[in-house]
């Protein structure tokens, strides 16, 4: 019984020193622990890239283990969605317990992503874009694509406004131009370091613009056209709404293809050109006007002889329009080019087919291309000024007083010729027309969250002077693509009976109403 008492006190004495060894291990001998400290601090960030704010005392100080004073509360921007702290906590709103060092947490906020791509902007001031004449640095990503080769991730770039009118809207539509070649989204045929950011304001249905390019693209044999697609952009961190990503409308092998080598030959006159129809065009350089109307060389010039060669073209093709000429006429442009282009501005019944943004192109002996076609905001049917927005009606090929008419096309429909081939070619592209009307439809099925969004930032309350009494009516984007379909489908139909007719394109000659007299 002794001898086990023993073993017993042995037993406990060693394992007390080996105790007393590992305390000694770890604090040097004539040291103390650390002491407690009798406060720290807790800090609440949020991440580096923004997306949101904290409610609620961001610096709180206490001592170990008591409570924060107040909870703090992680709150998303519009457009984001609150995805965590960074020590795991999920819920936004926390309170916590001091610990016994200070620590620091950080709210991440990431995008709320819908079904449309994200292109988010973020420019070197930290500032909006004020100018459309001077580019300012930025970087530019790209994310929610659906394919991971499409993605950016700050890639530097450039950005300005752009457009005429437009450029006095609330939403702004912008320009990028990027350090290196892309291929947005995979539009387009090749990278290219220009895109545009069609804002589509004036167009509550935002599908104007990108219907009439949908068209465009499908009828055979068309040259280069814009290829667009819809994207939601945030800028400096703020969602900014729902834009058209597009190709800029420019000279390049792969965009507007002229055939431009004026390296190999600096003197040549028929060095390719770009031209636009473009009544803003005195704002710029290189342009000139024929019978009244102002054109924009929209390419390099090297020489007056290439300027005078350009003006001297366009004048000759005036001249066998307004003379019917199509002997004439058919040796200076592509003919098919010309005819398609009446259908699309006919069909879209564009009123702003003969002001801006009609272009036609040509490369060094062949003939003139029209093209690309472009700018269809206030057609079909969004204008009150023409019948109404009524879908009846010829436009494009009657004159009718406006001065927004294309005055090539009012002239053409004159000539029974023209009218032969314009009838003959609305029957042949009747198929590539009902393809996009449907392709319109499909829109009516599709999610609108994310278009419902750019109207909770840009509110339809919003007046403009173009409105008919209908659309300023309309409270949703979906009332306003049902409205466009519709009309798109209404004015297919009108057209086919009244092409059908014998007397089609046929008009009386034009006269201005006369002003009442006045009396001294």
């Amino acid at each position: 019984m002794k001898l086990g008492l023993r073993i017993l006190r042995l037993l406990f004495i060693t394992a007390l020193l080996c105790i007393l060894c590992a305390c000694s291990a770890d604090t040097p001998v004539g040291t103390e622990p650390a002491p407690i400290p009798e406060e720290t601090a807790i800090t609440y960030k949020v991440c580096r890239t923004g997306g949101g704010r904290l409610e609620g005392w961001t610096s709180q100080h206490g001592a170990p283990g008591a409570q924060t004073a107040q909870p703090v509360t992680a709150v998303p921007k519009y457009g984001y969605v609150f995805s965590g702290w960074s020590d795991g906590v999920q819920e936004a709103t926390r309170t916590d317990l001091f610990g016994t060092a200070d620590k620091t947490v950080t709210a991440n906020f990431s995008y709320d992503r819908k079904n449309l791509p994200i292109i988010s902007i973020t420019t070197e001031t930290g500032k909006d874009v004020t100018s459309k004449d001077t580019y300012i640095g930025a970087t530019v990503s790209v994310c929610n694509t659906g394919n991971v080769d499409w993605e950016l991730s700050g890639a530097a770039a450039e950005i300005k406004g752009r457009g005429n009118g437009t450029w006095t809207y609330n939403k702004k539509s912008y320009r990028l131009r990027f350090d290196q070649k892309q291929q947005l989204l995979g539009l387009g045929t090749a990278e290219d370091r220009t895109w545009i950011l069609m804002a589509n304001h004036a167009d509550r249905s935002m599908l104007r613009n990108y219907l009439a390019i949908d068209l465009i693209n499908r009828i055979p044999d068309m040259e280069f056209n814009n290829s667009a697609r819809h994207v939601e952009v945030y800028l400096n961190g703020a969602y900014h709404g729902v834009y058209m990503l597009a190709e800029q409308i420019q000279v390049d092998a792969h965009r507007v293809d002229i055939g431009q080598n004026t390296l190999a030959d600096p003197e040549a006159e028929d060095a390719g050109f770009l031209v636009e129809m473009d009544e803003y065009a005195n704002e710029e350089t290189n342009y000139f006007y024929v019978e009244g109307k102002s054109y924009l060389v929209k390419n390099d010039i090297l020489n007056d002889a290439q300027f005078d060669y350009i003006r001297n073209y366009i004048s000759d093709v005036d001249a066998a329009i307004r003379a019917g000429d199509r002997d004439t006429l058919e040796t200076l442009v592509d003919l098919d080019s010309f005819v398609n282009g009446y259908i699309v501005e006919e069909l879209f019944k564009n009123l702003d087919a003969g002001w801006s943004s009609f272009y036609m192109h040509k490369k060094p002996g062949e003939k003139m291309v029209f093209g690309p076609f472009w700018d269809f905001d206030l057609a079909a049917g969004n204008n009150s000024s023409l019948d109404n927005g009524g879908h009846e009606g010829i436009y494009v090929g009657r004159e009718l007083g406006f001065s927004q008419r294309h005055v090539w096309y009012t002239q053409i429909t004159n000539h029974e010729w023209f009218r032969t081939l314009a009838i003959a070619r609305w029957n042949e592209l009747l198929p590539y027309i009902d393809e996009t009307i449907a392709h319109a439809k499909s829109f009516l099925d599709m999610p609108t969250d994310a278009f419902d969004r750019n109207y909770e930032v840009w509110p339809m309350s919003e007046y403009f002077w173009h409105f008919t009494e209908e659309i300023f009516s309309f409270t949703t984007w979906h009332e306003h693509v049902a409205d466009l379909c519709d009309w798109l489908q209404d004015r297919r139909d009108w057209l086919c009976d009244y092409f059908a007719q014998e007397d089609a394109l046929v008009f009386e000659p034009y006269v201005p109403p006369r002003r009442p007299h006045r009396g001294h």
